[in-house]
């Protein structure tokens, strides 16, 4: 055993529970949770939205064959 330690009785390492203390903390902490909700349009005005959009688009489609119309009729003025 340890030269010093093994010579000591058994009820002086009991010493530490009268000249020790025990200390016990609570830590509190808070959680946030933060939410965003968002209120979309309902169905019949997605598909209204939608197909309005589709025809804005077709308008732009038709106005570009149009103008690369003229600009071929342009171009085949030229040549003649």
């Amino acid at each position: 055993g340890v030269p010093f330690l093994k010579d000591l009785p058994w009820w002086f390492f009991g010493l530490r529970y009268i000249f020790g203390f025990n200390k016990s903390s609570t830590t509190t902490q808070e959680l946030i949770i933060l939410l965003k909700a968002e209120i979309v349009p309902t169905i019949k005005e997605r598909i209204a939205e939608a197909a309005k959009a589709e025809k804005e688009h077709m308008n732009i489609i038709q106005q570009e064959r149009a103008r690369h119309a003229k600009e071929i009729e342009r171009f085949k003025q030229k040549e003649n």
